[in-house]
């Protein structure tokens, strides 16, 4: 009956998501809030949730959007706000498509990691190894070789993960963080030890000797974490 129907009806709006037959070019004007003064740090939260969710259902944009976009929303760094500054460096990751742009945001990111904020500092180590190349590490090395030792295991853990992610396109540099490293496997931090290993392995594994010295050596003082125990048995009987 029509009565039915209209409950039905009403059911599916329910279930729809807030951002269903949102548009490209809707979240594009609605950008232009990032270059506001002052800034509306709530309106700018949803309009990054918008874009976010634009971006991981397949939109596309073009380069001149995607630059223009970019620049807008390093802006948004002067603000302080936590929820704000999460949602900047989901983006920025998204959005860094043209190693042209990088530079605008690299100082902003080593602002942040060489702040007092460790929220800031562990997310940023994490965006800026997605931002740099491997022609920019070598001069930066000291930023993620101090963040692996930092007491903070948010920190450590962020460089530690950022070191794995790069090592493939810049292991020359990576493998000079072998001391820091391999401290950083005594850490009481399960998850600084377990990435910490798995970095030192990557370090080493293209030879046998100085795996099974690794192996030797973590086995007579093994690591607190499981999960690095799980990977110290897996590299044993690699």
């Amino acid at each position: 009956n029509t009565q039915t129907t209209i409950m039905a009806k009403r059911g599916e709006d329910e279930d729809l998501s807030p951002f269903y037959q949102l548009q490209k070019s809707q979240v594009l004007h609605e950008a232009k809030a990032f270059n506001e003064t002052p800034l509306d740090s709530r309106k700018c939260c949803s309009v990054l949730t918008e874009l976010l969710c634009l971006l991981s259902q397949g939109e596309t944009l073009s380069k001149e959007e995607g630059t223009t976009l970019f620049f807008s929303v390093t802006k948004l760094f002067q603000s302080q706000d936590p929820q704000l500054r999460r949602l900047v460096y989901l983006v920025i990751k998204e959005l860094n498509q043209n190693q042209d742009d990088a530079f605008i945001v690299i100082s902003s990111l080593e602002k942040d990691i060489n702040g007092q904020v460790e929220l800031f500092r562990a997310n940023s180590l994490r965006v800026h190894s997605q931002v740099i190349d491997a022609s920019m590490l070598e001069q930066r090395a000291r930023l993620f070789r101090q963040a692996i030792v930092n007491k903070n295991d948010h920190i450590a853990s962020a460089a530690l993960c950022a070191g794995i992610r790069m090592y493939p396109q810049s292991q020359e540099v990576v493998k000079r963080w072998q001391n820091e490293t391999r401290e950083a496997t005594k850490s009481s931090s399960k998850m600084v030890s377990f990435h910490a290993l798995h970095l030192l392995y990557k370090m080493h594994s293209n030879d046998r000797n100085a795996v099974r010295r690794l192996v030797t050596s973590m086995i007579n003082r093994p690591p607190e974490s499981p999960l690095a125990r799980c990977l110290l048995i897996r590299y044993a009987f690699s």
